[in-house]
């Protein structure tokens, strides 16, 4: 076969070059990204939350839902218009400065339970006037030798008291000399609860009989710095 001029190659390389030209480039194959589901938002990291105050714990309770502590007006609006203020004359005064109360504490003259007429007395802090004992007390002079119905209203307070504080934790009777005494104490909590029966007797006289309860904050006066 014979040899093909120069001037015919250089035409074939020519077209060739151009052909190649024209060919569009094979486009690249797109990388495939796997699509993922988007993350679940980052649950918030709990914010630190100050620590919960400690309930509020109650006030321990002195008398007919007053606490111990409870001030001048919170015992008036308990009361209300019945609550006065007891005498104070010399002897009293000097009473009260012993055991570190109020002279002048509010009472109410008669204050009846189980038929007994009470005086009741709500003891007052002498400084910072907040209650910090109750009394009530009954007196009653002209008793007969042979009267014994002290003996039935102290069987009737002390029922009255179990039913509402539990069984006594002390008890005591005792006769003597003319004197007869019985004794009962409860407690509850800073609370205690005493109740005291006195009737006294003279051959030849009528007698004397005292009745009284009393509710005692443990943690007035000394006692309270142990």
């Amino acid at each position: 076969m014979p040899t093909p001029a120069p001037w015919l190659l250089v035409c074939l390389l020519t077209l060739t070059g151009t052909a190649r030209a024209q060919v569009p480039a094979a486009e690249a194959t797109p990388a495939i990204t796997p699509t993922l589901p988007a993350p679940a938002a980052a649950a918030s990291a709990p914010s630190a939350s100050a620590t919960p105050a400690p309930p509020a714990q109650a006030e321990p309770e002195a008398f007919q839902g007053l606490p111990w502590g409870a001030s001048e007006a919170r015992i008036a609006e308990r009361f209300g218009a019945r609550l006065g203020r007891g005498a104070c004359d010399a002897a009293a005064r000097q009473t009260a400065a012993r055991v570190g109360e109020a002279c002048d504490s509010p009472q109410i003259d008669r204050y009846d339970v189980a038929g007994i007429p009470f005086v009741l007395r709500l003891h007052l802090h002498a400084q910072e006037r907040h209650l910090v004992r109750v009394s009530l007390s009954h007196v009653l002079d002209g008793v007969r030798g042979d009267d014994n119905r002290w003996s039935e209203q102290h069987r009737v307070l002390r029922r009255l008291l179990s039913q509402r504080y539990g069984s006594a934790e002390t008890t005591d009777v005792s006769n003597e000399a003319g004197i007869t005494t019985a004794f009962a104490r409860w407690r509850r909590g800073v609370t205690v609860i005493e109740l005291h029966s006195l009737v006294t007797r003279s051959p030849g006289s009528s007698g004397r009989e005292q009745v009284q309860i009393t509710y005692q904050n443990v943690l007035h006066g000394e006692s309270g710095k142990l």
